[in-house]
Parts: C-alpha cells; structure tokens; sequence
C-alpha cells in the first residue's frame, strides 16, 4: 500500500472535500464527482468534465471559458476537489514555477490544497506560533465554506457548510498525525551494564610494548649498555656533539652551534650516585659499641664487671654524653663569634 505522502494534512483536505460540496458523501449529492468536479456541477462547463486529465493550461482555459458563461451569475472558475478559481491557481502556479504542462491530477490538486493551508498559517499553528482560532478564521478567508471561530462564515453572502466543531476536530487530528510523523522512533532497550573491554592497542602501541618487554628481559649488563646508546642517540638527535672516550671520532660532523654533551661514561647514562658524607667518629654508634666493648674486656682486668646490658647502656652514655658537648660547644662559638661567616 502506498503511503499517502498528504497524510498530515489529510484531516483537514476532506473537510474541504465536504464543506466546497465536491465529495460525494452526504449532505452532498452522491453525483459529486471530487477532483473532478467544477462550479455548480458542471453548469458552466457543458457537463462534467475529466479535470484529473487535463495540464495546467488546458484547466486555466476551461476556467476562463467558465467566467464568459453568461449564466455564470457567481463570476466564479472554481474547480477541481478544494474549487481552487483561475487568479488563485495562476497566483500558485507563478510562486511554485509549475509548468503548464503539468498535470491536474489528484496529486496536483493535493499539492495545491496544502499550499493554501500553509500560506493561511497552518505550519505555524503546528509549530505553536499561531493560535487555532486565528488559524480557523484564516482558512475561512481561503475557503468561504469554512466557518470563522464564532462560526459565521467570513463573506457576508456565503454561509459556511461545517461547524467550528468540525474545524477544530480535524485541525486537532492533524496535529496529531504531525506529532506522529515528527517524533523520534523510540529507543531500543538499554543493553545490560557489562564492563567496558579495554581499547585494543594501535599497531604502533603493540610494537612498543613488544619492544619495551625485550628490554626488560635483558641482562643488566645488556640493558645498561642499550640505555648509553639510546642516551647518546638522544643527544645527536637534539643536535648536539658528544664528546667522551671513544665518542669523538665518530662525530666529526656535529660540531654545530656550540652544543656539546658529555659522556664521560658512554656505557651507562646514569651518573654514579655521589659517595655517603663522612660522620665524625664520635658520632658513630659501632664506634661507641666498640668502646663499651673494650671496656668490658678491660674492666676484669682492674676490677669491674659491666654485664652485657651495662655495656649497652655505657655506649648510649657516651653517645649522649657527646652529643650535649657537642650542643655545648656550638653554642661557645656562637656566643663568642666576632665576624659574619662570607
């Protein structure tokens, strides 16, 4: 089945079907022949006539046939299912650059209907710019059948053939159907929460991490080695000249700018960790130790018995003992200082 492709509008293009008298359902006569009817059921056209048939040119000569009818007291051409007249469709035909050649057939006719439905406003009324009853009273302006919002017809001489009910129940309809056609299709079910696989690693990625687990699997000896070449590697590259034993017959072009690396040490980068400062020996816990031990052997020797536990508490003695005369004397030197040390 094909999709009526007018299908918003719909609602709205059969109540006109039935207020202009063109549909053959009641209170129009069951003759009413739709796309093809004209004014008065063919009064002025010599009988009924195949609209649908006919181009755009062939309709505008029969309208202009219709207005030289001399018992054409209405000085109407209106045709075809919405009884669109000749200035209307000449007006329509110009805005849209509709060939005369084109056909007006019943997709034509729905193409024009629409037209006037949205040039009265009804594309703002669906996008809520403009008020149903302002709507209402445009499209009775358009159509003279149609009622005005207090259900008068807008020409003084034209009674309107459906009620204001029967306005907004179709407008309401087609609202509907526009919401249907622009809302969104619903979302699918949300997937159960599963925990996100880690990103595979780019090419590139892989082959780092391969490389990087072969370095870590060689001998110190080896690693160190590969890490001086990617140092020294890193500083030709920087543009400098690396000068150290053995570097500098192979450099004879990197002389630039001033730049030089040293590598005293090419086989490793890393520069040997500076030697511990040396403690005074009175500040040394073994020194003491080895004091209280010496006097533990000596101590028989003129009459003295330490223990294994006084020897301990005799080197933590001394220990503090020289710490206070160390406190003692900085404190001296301070007091009795003369001149600001440069």
């Amino acid at each position: 089945m094909t999709k009526d492709p007018r299908h918003v509008y719909r609602p709205m293009l059969n109540l006109i079907g039935l207020a202009e008298g063109t549909d053959p359902y009641p209170p129009n006569p069951p003759h009413a022949r739709g796309y093809n009817e004209t004014l008065a059921y063919g009064a002025y056209t010599g009988g009924p006539v195949e609209l649908v048939s006919m181009t755009l040119d062939e309709v505008d000569a029969l309208q202009t046939r219709m207005l030289r009818h001399p018992r054409n007291e209405q000085n109407s051409s209106a045709a075809g299912r919405y009884q669109i007249v000749r200035t209307t469709l000449r007006s329509i035909r110009n805005t849209l650059k509709l060939s005369g050649n084109a056909v007006f057939d019943a997709a034509m006719q729905d193409r024009l209907a629409c037209f006037l439905l949205g040039a009265r406003g009804i594309d703002r009324w669906l996008a809520g710019r403009m008020g149903r009853d302002a709507l209402i009273n445009a499209l009775a302006k358009e159509w003279a059948s149609l009622p005005r919002a207090n259900g008068k017809g807008h020409y003084s001489d034209q009674k309107a053939r459906v009620t204001v009910d029967q306005m907004r129940q179709a407008l309401d309809a087609t609202r509907q159907r526009h919401g249907a056609a622009t809302r969104p299709p619903a979302a699918p079910d949300p997937e159960p929460d599963l925990p996100a696989a880690p990103p595979a690693p780019s090419p590139g990625e892989t082959e780092i991490i391969a490389a990087a687990r072969h370095l870590a699997a060689l001998p110190d000896a080896e690693f160190s080695r590969l890490a001086a070449a990617l140092a020294v590697a890193t500083a030709l590259r920087a543009g400098y000249a690396v000068t150290g034993p053995g570097a500098a017959p192979l450099l004879p072009n990197l002389q630039q700018e001033g730049k030089t690396a040293m590598f005293e040490t090419p086989q490793s980068p890393f520069p040997p960790a500076p030697p511990p400062a040396a403690k005074p020996w009175w500040q040394s816990k073994g020194v003491l130790g080895g004091i209280g031990a010496i006097g533990a052997l000596l101590g028989p020797a003129i009459g003295l018995d330490l223990g294994q536990t006084n020897i301990n508490d005799t080197a933590v003695a001394v220990n503090d003992l020289l710490a206070a005369a160390a406190a003692l004397v900085a404190i001296w030197g301070r007091v009795t200082a003369k001149t600001r040390i440069g």
